[in-house]
Parts: C-alpha cells; structure tokens; sequence
C-alpha cells in the first residue's frame, strides 16, 4: 500500500495523525543528515508492524511511502 507523509520535524513529541487524507507524522529529530527522515521510518514501522520505505520526498517535507506487511 503507498500513501502521502506530511512531515513535521523538531516536534517536542512523537506522534501519527490522520489529517486532510495525509499521514502527518511528528518527529523529535531536525531536518539535517535524514535524521528526520529514519525517525519517520522508524516511527511508521512501529506503528503499522510492517516495512516501511521511502519512496518519493526525500527533501521534502510531503513524502510518498509504501508499506508492505512482514
């Protein structure tokens, strides 16, 4: 399954929420060296117990991901 991301990092709190049809997923980690960008991944793995990976935006703050079951 693939769907759109909105990321926002340099949250004081972790969290996934559904918003206008988006993921908007929050993380602790900057938007420098992908740390935002693996906090996502890992934080959308834990949540779904499925694989993630990044498969459009990964400069942008909008991404596209696919989830595949273990």
């Amino acid at each position: 399954m693939k769907t759109w991301v909105k990321v926002v990092p340099c949250s004081k709190s972790e969290s996934i929420a559904e918003k206008s049809g988006l993921l908007e997923v929050r993380v602790k980690e900057p938007a420098e060296q992908n740390k935002a960008n693996y906090a996502v991944l890992r934080l959308l793995e834990k949540h779904f117990n499925a694989d993630i990976r990044l498969i459009k935006g990964a400069t942008s703050r909008k991404k596209l991901i696919e989830i595949t079951e273990r």
